[in-house]
């Protein structure tokens, strides 16, 4: 089985696209985003088209409602066949300071714009799973009772991805927040992962210490760019990845990411 996983320079934004075969899984699909907060459309698009020659997306996951990970999807829309969406658990709640109103109403536009057949979309939590020939999709999180905290936040329930392959295991973690990879921890064994993709653009809020030594990755790539925010990637997250992987990868500083890892 041919295999090869591409984990794009988007700035401080997420997309990776994961090859098998014929099958194309897309996990995240965001927008560039400078100082000025304002945003422009990645390569996404482009990057899908001409370097690897698919408009069909037989998978397409979105691990929460962020534009930084949806907000790509209207460079989609009209141009690619997507034959799968899984999306988050998260249900904003009035007054919810960790996701916009806006931001809320727009993702779900897009997701039905793209996806207009409602029973191909699922809503995800911790045990989804989905083969394509030898490769393995499994959310670890969010529990199926995160809507219940009502101190929750978005990056409470952002999709958390083991992809098993033959070669390599990846764990992607969208955004997810310290708590939630608290509770990861707590449900499965997160040994044997050789690929870590970062929670939160390294961020020290997901850069969990006892989860990055649980995983102990052999790599470590972190989709961010500096000077987009303050603190943003922390030198302790950064000092955290590098002290627990060989490696340490960054989009804004080695570019866009492909298997095998240099």
């Amino acid at each position: 089985m041919s295999f090869k996983a591409h984990f794009l320079n988007v700035g401080c934004a997420d997309c990776a696209i994961f090859e098998m075969d014929n099958d194309l899984v897309v996990i995240d699909c965001g927008y560039r985003r400078f100082s000025n907060g304002a945003s422009k459309p990645t390569n996404i698009a482009n990057y899908l088209k001409q370097t690897i020659g698919k408009t069909y997306i037989d998978l397409l996951i979105i691990t929460h409602p962020h534009h930084d990970h949806y907000l790509g999807m209207e460079d989609l829309v009209g141009n690619f066949t997507v034959a799968e969406f899984w999306g988050s658990p998260y249900q904003r709640r009035h007054g919810d300071n960790s996701l916009s109103l806006d931001d809320w109403n727009e993702y779900l536009k897009l997701k039905d714009a793209l996806v207009p057949d409602n029973q191909k979309r699922f809503t995800c939590t911790k045990d989804v799973r989905k083969k394509f020939s030898d490769c393995e999709f499994l959310v670890l999180g969010p529990r199926k009772n995160v809507n219940n905290n009502e101190t929750r936040e978005c990056h409470d329930a952002s999709l958390v991805v083991w992809v098993s392959s033959p070669a390599n295991n990846f764990l992607v973690c969208g955004d997810a927040s310290d708590s939630e990879l608290e509770l990861i921890m707590a449900d499965w064994k997160l040994s044997n992962c050789h690929v870590l993709r970062a929670s939160h653009h390294g961020s020290e809020n997901g850069a969990n210490l006892d989860f990055i030594k649980a995983v102990s990755p052999r790599d470590t790539i972190i989709s961010t760019q500096s000077g987009v925010f303050d603190n943003l990637p922390s030198n302790t997250a950064l000092q955290r990845y590098r002290t627990n992987s060989t490696k340490v990868f960054r989009t804004d500083s080695d570019g866009t990411c492909t298997t095998p890892l240099k």
